[in-house]
């Protein structure tokens, strides 16, 4: 890929107050109006109407609520898709936010909301930009993708399987990230988030009254049990050398005191990066079930699945967004975030394009880590984020095709 600093377009890299307090403005109405998985009815008409406002014609209700917007530069020239997420997480929001959730039990606890605003501060950005003379030296397109569904990790793929990558040579994304501090843009070639897995485990035994065991087989002991033995896969069967992480999340059994249940269910989740662990998970998790059970006269039914794979950001995409990073913040500012065990969807789009996902920092002293009640950011990393998605965006325009 021949890439070409944006510093060659300063006006493209600098959106100006206007579009950060229009960036700031959104966030707030939609931090207001936060929507589960699939449901981001109000989310998506705030978008469609202001996509409208800034002149574009949408694809809207894709993949059910989903919109997308395309900005020609030029027929020739790649196409560079930039996504944002749009769904929020159910937690009763605790920030004392003037703008907090109007939702009772939903809220915006992992920056969706954030990703919405810097998308379309972009979009209004990149609209003005075609209208001078540095944006007639751009060639191709820009498409603006607005997902639904990404905590459930089922949006990527419906988005995909509706046609959005259809002609994308590039695609790029950010995500607000409080664990590196506020005024720095992490950026890491190959891995950066983990696969991510789910297992859902129902145990089956004989329920009874509380007093007399003797005459059941407890599965609320079984449950126990195999809940600590799974702790035990990550430390006694995967290679301590590669990166993996296994949670019970639920154990629910039970709803009184003195009765043994006759059910029990277990969920979790698994994390890794290598093809090995990966592969390797369903069957370190079956062996410990049925072992325990089988010893405990119970019956198991296990089910896994593997969400999504791991965030690997291509390098020459990378090399682009690392550059457009050291434009808007200093090269100083531009770290490595390390390997994280949360996972994102946008993977998805990474098995068919290239593409980089870029952490930007909101960390601060007494900041709230995401899918917390508490969780909140400067609204002036809005603006960072908006500048990098710019500056990315011309490189990758004026790129040969790799």
């Amino acid at each position: 890929m021949n890439e070409q600093r944006a510093e060659d377009w300063p006006l493209l890299m600098t959106p100006d107050n206007d579009t950060a307090a229009f960036s700031v403005d959104i966030r707030r109405r939609l931090h207001q109006i936060p929507e589960l998985a699939m449901t981001e009815k109000k989310t998506s008409a705030l978008i469609e109407a202001e996509l409208r406002k800034l002149g574009f014609s949408p694809r809207c209700n894709i993949a059910g609520t989903g919109i997308v917007a395309d900005l020609v530069f030029s027929a020739s020239g790649p196409t560079v898709m930039i996504r944002a997420d749009m769904d929020a997480l159910p937690i009763q929001e605790e920030t004392g936010l003037e703008c907090a959730s109007l939702h009772d039990g939903a809220m915006h606890a992992c920056g969706h909301d954030g990703h919405m605003a810097m998308v379309l501060g972009t979009a209004k950005h990149l609209v003005e930009c075609s209208r001078t003379a540095a944006g007639k030296n751009l060639c191709g397109k820009v498409r603006f993708v607005f997902q639904p569904a990404e905590e459930s990790a089922c949006g990527a793929q419906a988005m995909m399987d509706a046609g959005v990558l259809e002609g994308v040579d590039f695609c790029i994304a950010t995500h607000i990230w409080p664990e590196i501090p506020k005024g720095t843009i992490g950026v890491r070639e190959g891995y950066l988030m983990a696969a991510m897995g789910k297992f859902n485990i129902t145990l089956t035994g004989k329920g009874g009254h509380g007093s007399q065991p003797h005459l059941c087989t407890d599965v609320v002991d079984a449950a126990a049990q195999v809940t600590c033995a799974l702790q035990h896969v990550v430390s006694r069967r995967i290679n301590p050398v590669l990166p993996a992480v296994l949670t019970v999340g639920s154990l629910q059994a039970g709803h009184t005191y003195n009765i043994i249940p006759q059910t029990a269910r277990i969920m979790g989740t698994t994390r890794a990066f290598h093809q090995e662990v990966r592969a390797s998970w369903e069957n370190h998790i079956r062996q410990v079930v049925e072992g325990v059970c089988t010893g405990m006269g119970i019956s198991a039914t296990i089910e896994f699945s593997e969400e999504d794979g791991p965030v690997d950001n291509d390098p020459a995409v990378t090399s682009v967004v690392r550059e457009a990073a050291i434009d808007v913040v200093g090269k100083s500012r531009v770290v490595d975030p390390g390997l994280s065990m949360t996972s994102e969807d946008f993977a998805r789009y990474q098995t068919k394009v290239p593409g980089c996902l870029f952490f930007l920092g909101a960390g601060t002293a007494d900041g709230k880590p995401l899918h917390n009640s508490g969780f909140t950011f400067d609204e002036d990393i809005l603006i960072t984020g908006t500048q990098t998605f710019c500056s990315a965006t011309a490189g990758l325009l004026n790129a040969q095709k790799a």
